[in-house]
């Protein structure tokens, strides 16, 4: 579930019990591009659809480290 856009009843319905009985519904909204950028992905497509929820599917790939040069 995606945490991004707009959110109806059924979102607000799912955070509202998340927050009363976590130990029922345990699975929270998060940022999925934002989250991937931060653990060094690169977003190469992402496309947002609704299904119930918002949900956000994103490819990534991973970012290739740096170049190290030795000197000479």
């Amino acid at each position: 579930m995606s945490k991004e856009g707009e959110h109806g009843l059924v979102y607000e319905a799912y955070e509202w019990t998340h927050r009363h009985f976590p130990n029922f519904v345990d699975c929270r909204p998060i940022m999925v591009s934002q989250a991937l950028a931060a653990a060094g992905f690169q977003v190469i497509e992402k496309q947002n659809l609704e299904i119930w929820v918002p949900m956000e599917i994103v490819q990534a790939e991973k970012r290739a480290p740096p170049e190290v040069t030795e000197a000479a």
